[in-house]
């Protein structure tokens, strides 16, 4: 031993010791003394026929190297010995998390892998590991080939089994005595490894806690449980389990934790500020807690005052984001003197926006939709930090439009002296980087900084919360990228992804047990999950709660059935019951119906407005009405040029002007007016003999004409969103007439705005990404098909692109069905297919599949039938051949794994084919078949 107690039983040093005093051993307690000799260093010793089981038996000993690393630590954090049931391990150095482990020569893969199964497995701390690897790299058998990346002189198989968790296992190799001597290894490979990082020994020793000789004292997570953190538990009634109670202590350092739905993450927060408070001692003002919404901010400080004390909830910082950022720059103007922009409100951003679109387009009736994609672009650049306009017309695909229309904005609101809520973000990092006396300020008051809902977090926020933590590294993270669902809005969840590398001695923990949903809901939305690729790997979301229901598939041959189906279960339905969507226009069918049947309801967050007045649905409200009154003006003028024919404005402006002087309708004057271009005038008499066919049919059959004759070449032509066509479709079957069809469009909005739901237990109706963070007893998921929910990728999308976006529709679902508690039930529609449907609740392949299959439906079918609708553009599926080539030793190459082989292939009961591939990398994953080849995410090599 180097380490004993002296005789105020306070840790010594073999160094300090003093020959001939009396001391203790640190386990047994019995005395030891100072013994030197020949063959070993000078070390304490038990007096003879001592036994204790911890003495030096011959087997520990030490290289002078593994002494001076070890002695550079107290003697308080020197040869810790921590026990898990009957095994012990004395650590070479422990701290308040981390094991950190010198080992002059390489363990072999079993020890090596065993050893971090018992301290980070069974215990829960992190291992760093440091190899004496001079010799080899003297004798050049380690060679560096390129930028950080080495190569073995002969090879070195057995480092190829290590087990290196990414934040919970940490090696490092030591080449030599100066400079940045000190590898941090990413990978192995047959031909050597890959490293994140070079160190000096200094930053290597800052790495794992120790500056300026002093870290933190060990902390016991093994058999000597912390008797405060007991005391704190029971005295507050909190009930963590391991995973839960290993977060609550880790409060210094670099803190990851990755919580999988239903996991008790907000309970773990609100305890492990109420731990650092009343058993680490740290005042709530430095405690500095950022959400994502405001109303995440108010249930965090209501739940912390209900379990502790409301005044020390008032004491702590919990913020969003731009309150943080408003705080910066108000400390700015105090300090600085400078005057302050002014904040714009809602309808003044929307004005200035619209002001510049109609300069830009000279269009004087711009659309909403149009507008409200225009402050998406602007928000989007600023949270992506998109600063120069190289990197700006990667994003914008080239299209000048987008810039012109950002650099106007900028230059308005500075011209204005007036700013945006983007804005508060981008001016609070400026001055964060340029103002050493406002960042002080901020690093002396926060000095625990909490981060929640991390994933949603875009990428400035998380560069802001990076220079914040700069100073003392003590941030707890807490997200999951499987939910991030907010690409849309700047969410930057590769921010979790890179953790490890953005923050010093980072440590993963991982809350996986899921209390919320029973075991079939669980175990499926794993299953599915676990095919995604940029996520952490390692997370296995369990469940708590035993067996239920299995997730119901309900099979409907067309679209509209959904809503039918719907308003039939939800009149027998008695539990809790959601209907979750991916696009807000799939309620308003649903309300639709719930509003012609008196079927209680009540909607999530959502306006319906936006539908209503999107273009699509005005143009085809167009079609109808110019079909059914050929002398409407308006509705011509707003029609003729999407039809394709080529009719130019002042043809159109004439033939309204004339029909109305010969009291004919304005098609027949268009006709007239094409008189002398016999090819125009074919046009024009087609067109007039379509728009009567269209108008003796029935409103269904009405817009599946107007589609099919011109409004789908359109629509793709000019990238709108078809898909509110189908919408269009499931309301248009409840009407008989064109006239009665246009009437209800006109009644719907102000019928949703004026409804108020006095019942004690309606139906919920939401979209996913309103729904996030929520439950239901029961989640019926509606609108699951090929182009909705995965939605498709525009054309133009690089391969990346598509790669993110269909990770993100993957998630979205993911998080759809992780909000049902006790029954999942998910619609197919037959015409479209699903992908995601048939791989959480594949179809019974041993019978013919019912049209429908929940016991409460009976598909009344409307008195007009629908016609075969085309699908919005959908990622394309291989054909059945191509799936055919991916046989046992066949060559493949995946985008994020690299090349490999496949070594097996199964097709599973449920009909999924699964293979399994061995990558050159070491890797080995199993794999759907059909899903990756579909999303190009694997091809063959």
């Amino acid at each position: 031993m180097y380490i004993a107690l002296d005789k105020e039983q306070k840790r010594i040093s073999i160094r300090d010791a003093v020959q001939g005093d009396t001391f203790f051993c640190p386990v047994c307690l019995e005395k030891m003394f100072v013994k030197s000799g020949t063959e070993r260093a000078r070390h304490f010793s038990h007096f003879p026929n001592c036994e204790c089981n911890d003495s030096w038996n011959g087997q520990y000993d030490m290289s002078d190297w593994h002494y001076e690393w070890q002695n550079q630590f107290p003697p308080e954090n020197q040869e810790v010995v921590v026990q898990c049931d009957d095994i012990r391990h004395r650590a070479d150095v422990l701290t308040d998390r981390n094991v950190v482990e010198f080992q002059h020569s390489p363990l072999s893969s079993g020890k090596f892998n065993d050893r971090n199964v018992f301290y980070h497995g069974n215990i829960g701390y992190k291992v760093v590991w440091l190899y004496d690897m001079r010799e080899d790299f003297e004798q050049e058998l380690i060679t560096e080939s390129a930028s950080n990346q080495f190569t073995w002189g002969k090879p070195r198989s057995t480092f190829r089994k290590y087990n290196l968790r990414v934040g919970e296992i940490d090696l490092f190799f030591q080449i030599a005595d100066e400079g940045e001597c000190i590898l941090h290894i990413q990978t192995f490979t047959n031909d050597g490894f890959h490293i994140k990082h070079k160190y000096t020994k200094d930053a290597f020793l800052a790495y794992v806690g120790l500056i300026n000789g002093v870290c933190p004292p060990p902390l016991h997570l093994d058999t000597q449980i912390d008797e405060e953190f007991r005391e704190f538990s029971e005295k507050y009634n909190i009930q963590l389990n391991p995973q839960q109670q290993r977060t609550v202590q880790a409060v210094g350092g670099a803190n990851l934790m990755i919580a999988v739905p239903g996991s008790g993450k907000t309970t773990v927060m609100v305890a492990r500020m109420g731990y650092m408070i009343y058993c680490k001692r740290i005042a709530p003002e430095n405690i500095l807690a950022i959400t994502y919404t405001v109303s995440a901010t108010n249930d965090i400080k209501r739940r912390f005052a209900e379990k502790f004390e409301p005044e020390m909830a008032s004491r702590l910082n919990i913020r969003t984001i731009n309150s943080l950022c408003e705080q910066v720059i108000t400390k700015y103007v105090q300090i600085h003197q400078r005057t302050r922009f002014t904040m714009l409100k809602a309808n003044e951003q929307a004005s200035i926006i619209k002001s510049i679109y109609i300069a830009l387009t000279g269009d004087k009736f711009p659309h909403e939709a149009d507008l409200i994609a225009a402050q998406t672009v602007i928000s989007y650049i600023k949270n992506m930090m998109l600063t120069t306009a190289e990197q700006r017309a990667e994003y914008l695909n080239d299209e000048p439009f987008y810039e012109e229309f950002f650099n106007r904005y900028v230059d308005t609101l500075k011209s204005q002296k007036r700013m945006d809520f983007d804005d508060q973000l981008v001016y609070a990092r400026n001055i964060l980087m340029a103002r050493p006396k406002v960042l002080a300020w901020f690093q002396a008051q926060y000095q625990y900084i909490c981060v929640d809902e991390a994933q949603d977090t875009s990428k400035i926020q998380h560069e802001i919360i990076r220079i914040l933590a700069s100073k003392t590294n003590n941030i707890f993270m807490v997200g999951d990228e499987d939910q991030s669902i907010y690409r849309f809005r700047a969410a930057y969840p590769r921010a979790l992804l890179d953790f490890t590398d953005t923050y010093t001695n980072p440590y993963i923990l991982f809350l996986e047990t899921n209390y919320r949903s029973t075991k079939p809901i669980v175990s499926a939305a794993q299953r599915f999950i676990s095919q995604n690729i940029n996520r952490h790997s390692e997370k296995h979301m369990a469940a708590s709660r035993g067996n239920g229901k299995p997730i119901e598939r309900i099979t409907v041959r067309k679209k509209h059935q959904q809503y039918s189906a719907i308003a039939e279960i939800s009149k027998k339905e008695h539990a809790q019951m959601a209907v979750l969507y991916r696009n807000n226009g799939s309620a308003i069918p649903l309300m639709d119906l719930f509003l012609r049947e008196n079927i209680p309801f009540v909607r999530l967050k959502e306006a319906v407005e936006n539908f209503f007045t999107s273009k699509v649905v005005q143009d085809i409200v167009y079609f109808l009405r110019f079909a059914i009154n050929l002398n409407d003006a308006e509705a011509f003028n707003q029609v003729y040029y999407k039809c394709g024919y080529g009719f130019k404005k002042n043809a159109a402006y004439w033939s309204c002007r004339k029909a109305t002087q010969k009291r004919i309708t304005i098609a027949d004057e268009l006709v007239n007016q094409m008189a002398q271009w016999p090819t125009l005038m074919r046009k024009a008499e087609d067109f007039r003999h379509r728009m009567k066919k269209i108008a003796t049919s029935n409103p269904y059959d009405a817009i599946d004409l107007i589609c099919r004759f011109w409004y789908y070449t359109y629509a793709k032509e000019n990238e709108l969103d078809i898909g509110k066509v189908d919408i269009l479709y499931a309301l248009a079957v409840r009407e008989e007439t064109i006239k009665g069809f246009l009437e209800r469009l006109d009644q719907l909005p102000q019928l949703i705005e004026n409804y108020r739901c006095t019942d004690e237990n309606p139906v919920i109706l939401s979209t996913i990404h309103s729904a996030k963070g929520l439950e239901f007893d029961t989640v019926y998921i509606v609108d699951v098909y090929d182009g909705c929910l995965p939605h498709s990728c525009r054309e133009d999308a690089s391969e990346q692109e598509r790669i993110d976006t269909y990770e993100e529709e993957r998630r979205l679902f993911y998080v759809g069905i992780t909000r049902a508690k006790n029954e999942l039930h998910l619609f197919y529609v037959n015409e479209c297919g699903s992908e995601f449907v048939n791989a959480v609740a594949p179809p019974d392949r041993t019978a013919r599949e019912p049209v429908v299959s929940h016991p409460d439906v009976q598909i009344r079918e409307p008195r007009i039938q629908a016609p075969s609708v085309p699908k919005a553009e959908a990622p394309s599926i291989p054909l059945a051949p191509e799936l055919a080539a991916y046989t046992v030793n066949t060559r493949i190459k995946h985008d994020a794994y690299g090349e490999g082989i496949i070594v097996g292939s199964e097709i599973k009961q449920s009909g999924l084919h699964i293979i399994e591939v061995q990558f050159d990398n070491g890797n080995k994953n199993q794999f759907q078949l059909d899903v990756v080849v579909r999303a190009g995410l694997m091809h063959l090599a």
